[in-house]
């Protein structure tokens, strides 16, 4: 039988890919607002682009690695959960 979640959190995501077992199909929601206003990212994201001179691209472009990283996260937890 189908099992359906919705994460709220990568955490949450990551909890129920290792909780769950990989003999019944899995459907996991997990929506990134991350690339929605406000523009605003942590340092080590921001120092990554410092090259970009405009400061909301700058900050843009580290909105969206935070949401890559996430993304490669839950595909390294569902690789290892099998």
């Amino acid at each position: 039988m189908l099992q359906i979640y919705f994460a709220f959190s990568l955490q949450q995501a990551k909890n129920i890919i290792q909780s769950h077992d990989a003999l019944t199909p899995l459907f996991l929601y997990l929506s990134f607002i991350n690339v929605h206003s406000p523009l605003q990212a942590p340092k080590k994201y921001l120092d990554k682009y410092r090259d970009i001179k405009s400061t909301r691209r700058r900050r843009y472009a580290a909105m969206v690695d935070i949401v890559d990283e996430a993304i490669g996260h839950v595909t390294e937890a569902m690789k290892k959960a099998g």
